[in-house]
């Protein structure tokens, strides 16, 4: 592994898609860190909008590299960045997200203990339409040292992705997927390939954090993560993946994908009865929960009351 040095250049890369309205406001934030050696890889993964004319002036002043590649998604995107990395350590950036001044400042340092992979942070959720705050992390659930059971142990990942800043070297260093760079460009686990990443780091890397929210999330109507139920399946293909790859017990794959499979079937409960019930189903294959039986006999209520209805008026 490289020795830390105490000024290392950090690579921030920013993959994004047809944010031409956002992606000004990102690159500006970090520009404005108080931590000065950084540069700014921006890949654009085949935006049809005008996100190429709003970065033309950072461009041209030499304030961001820009790279363009055909439409293959954020872990495609991520691992073309790293590609085109000089820096000792690599920092995440989603292009509608922002970062505060001090962020990397603050986690920089943190390297200075070479077992440590990734450093992360905390996260201000705001809403788009109107900067309202709509919540902030809860540094209760974070995890320092070597938190993989912690993570995979999770209902969902717990670190926020335009908040980790990695150590390069350890990429070399995890079992690679595709051959193409650190991310699984599997479709399937499209919205989900931070969570494999950060899985596969975990792993064998040891994670600390800064307990501080050094980042604002965007909630707007394009967010990749508003499909509750692609989001939900892209998970239950990282598990069955990474349980594979590091000979997880069945059993524990088996109880974590149940939860999976629950959420679905109560996403679908309004929607799609019988798809609900499809995944009810699923979910007790994989593990039994007196919730199961709950969410069932609700379910059947609805139809019952639907059947009577139909009857009566």
């Amino acid at each position: 592994m490289v020795e830390y040095r105490t000024n290392p250049l950090v690579s921030v890369i920013i993959p994004t898609y047809n944010n031409a309205k956002y992606i000004g406001e990102s690159i500006g934030l970090v520009l404005k860190q108080t931590y000065r050696n950084l540069e700014i890889i921006v890949v654009d993964d085949g935006s049809t909008d005008n996100t190429r004319e709003i970065l033309d002036p950072y461009i041209e002043k030499k304030h961001i590299k820009y790279i363009y590649q055909e439409n293959r998604k954020q872990g495609a995107a991520r691992n073309n960045g790293i590609r085109h990395s000089q820096g000792e350590l690599i920092a995440l950036l989603d292009s509608d997200d922002l970062w505060l001044p001090e962020k990397l400042e603050l986690q920089v340092p943190l390297f200075v203990d070479k077992e440590v992979g990734i450093v992360y942070a905390g996260c201000i959720w705001f809403n788009d339409n109107d900067n309202r705050i709509v919540k902030t992390t809860n540094f209760s659930r974070f995890c320092k040292g070597y938190i993989f059971d912690d993570l995979f142990n999770s209902d969902k990942c717990f670190i926020p992705n335009s908040s980790a800043v990695i150590r390069k070297s350890c990429l070399e260093e995890i079992d690679s997927i595709n051959g193409s760079g650190p991310y699984w460009e599997d479709l399937s686990c499209v919205s989900n390939e931070d969570y494999h990443f950060f899985l596969r780091l975990t792993h064998k890397f040891k994670a600390d954090y800064v307990p501080k929210h050094l980042f604002r999330y965007r909630l707007h109507d394009a967010n990749s993560s508003k499909g509750k139920i692609k989001n939900l399946m892209a998970t239950i293909v990282t598990i069955k993946d990474i349980s594979n790859l590091y000979n997880i017990p069945a059993k524990r794959t088996r109880m974590k994908n149940s939860r999976y499979f629950l959420s679905i079937g109560y996403n679908y409960r309004k929607t799609n009865k019988l798809k609900a019930l499809n995944y009810y189903l699923k979910s007790m294959r994989n593990h039994i929960r007196f919730e199961h039986f709950k969410l069932i006999a609700a379910l059947l209520s609805s139809f019952c009351l639907r059947g009577l209805k139909t009857v009566f008026l």
